[in-house]
């Protein structure tokens, strides 16, 4: 162990809740990830006013029934997600791109700084829309090529992070200390074999491709949130910590500074 102090300010600079929230509770963040519905142009503005960019939560690969653009798209999906229960989108198809597109549009148009595209891994060789690989990163240059004065965040979909690059802002990683179990529903820390090489994979993304890397960890507990970032701070790649369905603001005891 050595004297070195980290200081962690710049590492909790994310923010993501997908739950109804008070703009002025969330203050002091790089990056705020919030579902869109919840929140009108003047909410919006709340947000960026203490925040340096606010962007609208938008999955390019599935959707649930509460979803404003269900009813628009449930006869063209292509198959179902049931640890989230949603439905498998299908890019191939114009009409898919049009509704995605538009929901884009609304998104801009109430203030947000940028898009956060989730769900990006299913279109990865161990997704179920991996034939519809070509289709997204051709969605997603023609929003760059839309809007090239916004900021666009990729969530997952690492293995395609060489064509997506230069089209992206960040790229968020989830669960590269932790895990969840989605069949017992209980959280864990994960290996440490596991750990160094999915933080392996993050340097090599931040090295090869000077793209900033955003990661997210599910916790349950103050014990596991501790165990996290000791296990993160050291890396000085900025972090978030929140349940595994991010509906909640966490009232985790935020680690001020880390002694190594």
């Amino acid at each position: 162990m050595t004297n070195t102090t980290i200081d962690t300010q710049k590492q909790e600079s994310v923010f993501i809740c997908y739950g109804k929230l008070n703009p002025n509770s969330v203050m002091g963040y790089q990056y705020v990830i919030v579902e869109a519905g919840f929140y009108n142009s003047i909410q919006v503005q709340e947000f960026k006013d203490n925040n340096e960019a606010v962007f609208a939560y938008l999955s390019l690969g599935e959707v649930n029934t509460y979803s404003k653009i269900y009813e628009r798209l449930k006869m063209t999906f292509v198959g179902k997600n049931d640890n989230w229960d949603s439905f498998l989108l299908n890019l191939d198809l114009e009409k898919t791109k049009t509704v995605l597109s538009e929901t884009i549009d609304e998104f801009i148009k109430l203030g947000y700084n940028g898009i956060f595209f989730d769900n990006l891994d299913n279109f990865g060789i161990h997704g179920k829309q991996t034939a519809q690989k070509n289709s997204l990163i051709a969605f997603i240059k023609n929003m760059k090529s839309k809007y090239p004065n916004h900021l666009f965040i990729q969530n997952a979909g690492l293995e395609f992070i060489d064509l997506t690059y230069p089209l992206i802002d960040a790229v968020l990683v989830e669960s590269v200390a932790s895990c969840f179990d989605f069949e017992n529903k209980t959280y864990h820390l994960r290996s440490e074999e596991d750990f160094d090489f999915r933080l392996n994979q993050i340097n090599t993304i931040r090295n090869q491709y000077k793209t900033p890397v955003l990661v997210v960890e599910y916790a349950n507990s103050q014990t596991r949130y501790d165990s996290i970032a000791e296990r993160l701070l050291p890396t000085a790649i900025p972090f978030f910590v929140g349940a595994i369905d991010l509906q909640t603001q966490p009232n985790f005891n935020l680690i001020p500074s880390y002694a190594f």
